[in-house]
């Protein structure tokens, strides 16, 4: 009796890169709607900070989807899936070791008083949650690999005769890059300031946001969401004309 075949199922690179950036572009959108939605907190001063609220599950799960698609993602150059490798485990590591919580973190529309508000974050705070101390440690090594792959890896693989979609594909990642650049010398500014006033509570919500949406747009194009390039079209081949000599 013949052994069945196995069926196995092929995802294709597009796919992949298309999975990063639709997780990219839609977890911080999804979590700070619902939160406000369901939770009333109408903000954070960080996305990290929805690890504390309702929205933990989906913070993480998606991260851990996200990191675990980003680091096994093939690539043609070993340093590439090395850098891709390193980058999934730190996006799991922002997932699984959050951030500390403090007053200000979380803004939350109930708490109307100091003492409302204290009480709220040592809730928080002695509520179950992993390891501490380690999360900017992961946040760093993520968004500087990231950062290399679109702005200089993403354009490396032109080939010689690119197709006019590939170079405007290329113009993107430069963009995306430069804007992932511009949110993180706005979060080095604001975190500057904060120290500078250990009584303000500073929000790196929206250059974070900035950087992540960024870095979805660069996936999602250079998984051909769009500019896909299209088919080559073959010459023509004309028939061979038989000349028949005079005469």
């Amino acid at each position: 009796m013949a052994s069945p075949q196995r069926q196995y199922v092929a995802i294709s690179d597009h796919a992949l890169q298309q999975t990063v950036g639709w997780i990219a572009f839609a977890m911080p959108l999804f979590v700070r709607a619902v939160a406000f939605l369901h939770d009333g907190i109408w903000t954070t001063n960080s996305i990290s900070a929805y690890y504390y609220t309702n929205l933990r599950d989906v913070f993480v799960g998606a991260l851990v989807v996200g990191g675990v698609v980003l680091a096994f993602f093939p690539s043609p150059h070993k340093m590439d899936r090395w850098l891709s490798r390193i980058a999934g485990v730190a996006a799991v590591g922002i997932a699984l070791f959050p951030m500390s919580i403090e007053e200000g973190v979380i803004d939350w529309v109930g708490a109307t008083t100091p003492a409302a508000r204290k009480a709220y974050v040592q809730a928080l705070e002695h509520g179950p949650h992993g390891p501490l101390h380690y999360h900017y440690a992961f946040v760093v090594v993520f968004f500087a690999i990231v950062f290399y792959l679109v702005t200089f890896r993403f354009k490396a693989n032109t080939p010689a005769d690119p197709t006019e979609r590939k170079l405007r594909r290329n113009k993107v990642y430069a963009v995306c890059g430069y804007l992932m650049g511009a949110a993180f010398l706005w979060m080095a500014v604001i975190w500057l300031r904060h120290h500078s006033d250990q009584n303000e509570m500073a929000s790196i919500f929206y250059p974070e946001t900035l950087a992540v949406m960024a870095f979805a747009a660069a996936w999602l194009v250079k998984g051909q969401v769009v500019l896909k390039d299209r088919p080559r079209t073959a010459p023509v081949a004309h028939p061979a004309i038989k000349v028949i000599p005079a005469g």
